[in-house]
């Protein structure tokens, strides 16, 4: 972006505007270059403002949550990156409105405590509502997509807002038509049935030991990075290859097929594999962006060239090539 641009920014916004805020201070995994503008919406009207306002003036702009789900250049990006921070839960009957800002454990905390159920077993995913929407996120047999009612977005290109029903939304596995339609979320009425609040919070505390015995306190992971596979899409002269197993919802893990070429503990730079998970990618303390695509891209070689199976990223990879291009 050019100066000119910054001081318009500036001028309508004043100091909610910052400049080169290092994606390593906003994603989990601590990595990554500059924004070169930053500015934090709290409110559904402030981003609606600020969304209209850059495309009157033509800025190139990019949506981010939690930053539980990115992988940044080292370069950074050279736009206005808008993080959504509105925040605010309500309820009526069974419809439970939430604004895309609000974290996705605030939610989950929230529907245990009214016995609102199918979304307590996704405690612990970091994030926001919105980014979990935006890719589908889920664990444990639940995924976020199933239990939305309907969508409040906005649109930049037309400067309103739009309600998006669920099929409309087209979520598949970790993803949902928001990667590609352009659509901002605002805001996401979930239809929950009624549960007991404690069989819901035994539920949840289950799911929330597996996941702590796999994510560390403190570690610098961008979650799971590649996708699990629907086990009837694997060739099956690749899954003959396999270890005995039982399908999980399924799925076969991708983390199989790195253990399987001996994956676990592999580094590169300050980015390891963890030993004890062969899908988790980790930031050991000084990791930059370039290393964690290099060992990302030479474990997706590897197991396309063994297994002829081509593993996909489930992070965000932003201002970077795709795994296994130069």
């Amino acid at each position: 972006m050019n100066g000119q641009s910054i001081q318009k920014l500036k001028k309508r916004f004043g100091n909610k505007i910052q400049e080169n805020v290092p994606f390593s201070s906003l994603t989990t995994v601590e990595i990554g270059g500059p924004a070169r503008v930053f500015i934090e919406a709290k409110s559904t009207k402030e981003l609606k403002e600020i969304l209209t306002f850059v495309k009157t003036e033509e800025m190139p702009f990019f949506i981010m949550g939690g930053g539980s789900n990115l992988l940044v250049s080292d370069e950074g990006l050279e736009k206005l990156v808008i993080k959504v921070a509105n925040s605010n839960i309500q309820v009526h009957n069974n419809l439970v409105t939430v604004q895309a800002g609000t974290t996705l454990q605030e939610l989950v905390d929230f529907t245990i405590e009214h016995g609102f159920g199918n979304l307590n077993r996704m405690t612990g995913i970091p994030g926001t509502v919105g980014g979990a929407i935006y890719g589908n996120a889920g664990s444990y047999g639940q995924m976020i997509g199933e239990h939305i009612q309907e969508i409040l977005a906005f649109d930049p290109e037309a400067e309103e807002e739009v309600l998006v029903s669920q099929d409309e939304c087209q979520f598949t596995y970790r993803s949902s038509g928001f990667k590609k339609n352009g659509l901002i979320i605002l805001e996401a009425i979930f239809k929950l049935p009624n549960e007991d609040p404690e069989t819901l919070a035994k539920e949840a505390d289950e799911a929330l030991s597996l996941r702590t015995a796999k994510y560390k306190p403190g570690t610098k992971c961008p979650g799971s990075f590649f996708k699990n596979l629907f086990t009837n899409e694997i060739p099956e002269k690749a899954l003959k290859m396999l270890p005995p197993r039982n399908d999980t919802y399924g799925k076969t893990p991708s983390y199989i097929f790195i253990e399987e070429l001996g994956g676990k503990g592999d580094q590169i730079g300050s980015i390891k594999i963890a030993d004890f998970h062969a899908n988790l990618f980790l930031n050991l303390g000084e990791g930059t962006a370039s290393d964690f695509w290099s060992l990302a891209s030479k474990w997706h070689k590897k197991v396309l060239d063994r297994f002829g199976v081509k593993l996909e990223p489930e992070v965000q990879l932003v201002n970077l090539p795709p795994l296994g291009e130069v």
